[in-house]
């Protein structure tokens, strides 16, 4: 039993719906109320189908003495008092959902009519919420993502709202090859342009699934990124040279191939190149990372301007 409906029936009290649970609580609701109907001996609305529950006295005798047996009621005038006792309920119950509480009001003492109105009410909000859900709020979190600091937000609220639109339809939600597949198509625009990982995306086990993805991604990017950006200026022109085609003045790592961090912080801590065995890079970048260290030495060399000190340590450079 649930903490709320425990609590009303310690209490006898009937259950409350506030704002906050909002529409697609009506579910739950319904059936603490029939708990509570239960417990007041109103049992003419102990149904879990609101169609189910009785709109008045029959008139057949027969029918009238099953009726009077179950529900202890015969008369019209009994039925319009247990209708109101209800309805007086539900008024209270809904008293902090200004929504609900109108509707309430304006099927005064019609304890059931209130409900049908409500279901009606609850089912329209729930499928219009569902819409913008997954046709304008989903679509927007990926269009708005500019920049790589941006991939931590958007996936984080993807995940968010994707669990908002299971609680309210499962069906609804997100499978999560359709989320992997709209990062996916992001990841390799500019100004993203992180191509190794969109290629990675489609052949590499751990990368092909949505939260695997997420977890690489927010492995590589740093939150502060757009910053360091800013304040980060290219000090050799050996790695200008080795990667002409580099989108931004952030440090790149030879082993993923990807910009941002360095080798030594790579997440991929078990890679190493198979051509030389070296752990600072990968095969794919060795003769990029060797072109570059000897344009280094050459730069350094033809240097004539140099302390003794500067060139002790001039072979010596950090992955």
């Amino acid at each position: 039993m649930q903490s709320d409906e425990l609590a009303t029936s310690r209490t006898n009290q009937p259950p409350s719906w506030s704002r906050q649970q909002g529409p697609s609580y009506f579910g739950q609701f319904l059936k603490m109320m029939m708990g509570f109907m239960a417990r007041t001996g109103l049992y003419l609305f102990v149904f879990p189908n609101i169609a189910d529950m009785p709109r008045g006295v029959p008139t057949d005798k027969e029918e009238l003495r099953t009726f009077k047996g179950a529900y202890e009621i015969e008369t019209k005038a009994a039925f319009r008092l247990s209708n109101i006792k209800a309805w007086g309920y539900l008024q209270w119950s809904v008293a902090s959902y200004p929504d609900i509480l109108d509707i309430v009001n304006q099927n005064t003492h019609d304890y059931i009519g209130a409900l049908i109105s409500i279901e009606a009410f609850t089912a329209g909000s729930a499928t219009a919420r569902l819409y913008s859900m997954r046709m304008i709020d989903m679509p927007k979190i990926f269009s708005d993502i500019k920049s790589r600091v941006d991939i931590l937000r958007a996936t984080t609220q993807a995940n968010a709202l994707n669990q908002q639109i299971n609680s309210i339809n499962p069906d609804k939600a997100f499978k999560q090859e359709e989320l992997h597949e709209r990062l996916v198509h992001v990841l390799a625009t500019p100004p993203l342009n992180l191509v190794d990982v969109h290629r990675r995306a489609h052949t590499e086990t751990d990368l092909k699934i949505w939260h695997g993805l997420c977890a690489h991604l927010h492995g590589i990017i740093r939150p502060d990124q757009e910053t360091a950006q800013s304040s980060y200026r290219p000090r050799e022109t050996a790695l200008l040279a080795a990667y002409p085609n580099r989108t931004s003045h952030d440090p790149i790592c030879f082993k993923c191939g990807e910009e941002g961090h360095r080798s030594r912080g790579c997440p991929l801590k078990d890679i190493k190149c198979t051509k030389c065995g070296h752990p600072s890079h990968s095969a794919e970048h060795h003769d990029r990372v060797m072109e570059m260290l000897k344009r280094r030495a050459e730069r350094d060399r033809n240097s004539d301007d140099k302390s003794p000190n500067a060139k002790a340590s001039s072979a010596v450079y950090v992955l």
